[in-house]
């Protein structure tokens, strides 16, 4: 409350600080006015007779202060004063802090509601993402549902295609009786051209990506059809398109085909063989083929120390099995 202060009006302090001021700067003037008459008497200094008639002026219009009821009225009148005085200051003081307090009050709502706000627009943006998050799940699912895309390719107005992981088929039909020397087809690194001779070509442009254009060929089929095969030079990538621009399919719905044991290398046909061959005897309770070879192991041991009895011999074999990973000897 020190700092909340109005100028227009006094304050006690002020009154009772006015006061000694005034009293100080008295006891100055009548210390000047007492040595002023002792040189006066002493013959240091020559009578004034203006300065003598205004002492005399002030000090027959001083009262009567052995008065007891002047002297009462004087102090009843101080102590009225003061008490308004008081009075006044503590209400300005109360009305100070109610205001301190509604200006608290108020900017505190000021910030919850600052607060509130944020909150309501975080919730709503929450709800917005849920909102889309939904939307694009729902969206997914019945993109899900759409049945993969036929031969793992698509068609388009003037071909239609399949692929497998590591080739595609480009199937453009013709006009019926058409002969292979009136075919144009020139397979690029990444580029293809169709058409037949004397008349506008059927497509050309670039493809989707590159092919190895010494494993490529083609053919026509019933006079009606050029049959396009071109083997991908990245046989590990599903392809979206045949050309660019055209029409593309979603590769995400592709179902690969059945691989070969025979289309794998030797190591790879080797662990794919293993694993299988595990899995057959776990479902039938038998042990797997690391349990049998360390099986193998411990019999040959045996038969090179028939000094040793392994006839209370309790062995847990590992690799696979529910078990431990080392022999255990009871």
């Amino acid at each position: 409350l020190r700092d909340i202060k109005n100028a227009s009006a006094s304050t006690l302090a002020v009154r009772v600080g006015d006061k000694i001021t005034a009293l100080k700067s008295l006891a100055m003037r009548l210390k000047d006015i007492s040595e002023y008459l002792k040189q006066v008497v002493a013959g240091k200094l020559p009578m004034n007779k203006d300065i003598v008639y205004q002492l005399q002026e002030i000090f027959n219009l001083l009262p009567d202060q052995d008065c007891d009821e002047l002297v009462r009225s004087f102090a009843m009148q101080t102590n009225d004063m003061m008490l308004a005085l008081y009075l006044g200051s503590m209400l300005r003081s109360t009305v100070a802090l109610h205001n301190l307090i509604n200006n608290k009050v108020r900017n505190k709502k000021l910030k919850d509601g600052k607060a509130e706000e944020t909150k309501k627009a975080k919730s709503e943006d929450k709800k917005e993402e849920e909102k889309k998050a939904d939307g694009d799940e729902a969206k997914e699912e019945e993109d899900s549902k759409e049945p993969p895309p036929p031969g793992n390719g698509g068609s388009t107005e003037k071909y239609t295609w399949t692929q497998t992981l590591s080739a595609l088929e480009v199937y453009v039909p013709v006009r019926p009786g058409m002969k292979a020397k009136q075919i144009v087809c020139e397979i690029g690194v990444d580029s293809l051209k169709v058409g037949i001779k004397g008349e506008p070509l059927i497509f050309q442009g670039k493809m989707h990506a590159k092919v190895k254009p010494d494993d490529c060929m083609w053919t026509l089929v019933d006079s009606k059809t050029v049959q396009i095969t071109l083997e991908k030079f990245d046989g590990m990538k599903w392809w979206s398109c045949v050309m660019q621009g055209d029409a593309e399919i979603d590769t995400k719905k592709i179902v690969p085909e059945n691989s070969k044991l025979s289309d794998l290398d030797g190591e790879t046909r080797m662990t794919v063989e293993k694993m299988m061959y595990d899995q057959r005897q776990k479902a039938l309770g038998k042990p797997s083929s690391d349990q049998e070879k360390q099986h193998d192991l411990l019999e040959k041991f045996k038969a090179a120390h028939p000094e040793m009895d392994f006839s209370k011999a309790k062995v847990n074999y590992g690799g696979g099995g529910a078990g431990g990973g080392n022999f255990n000897f009871g």
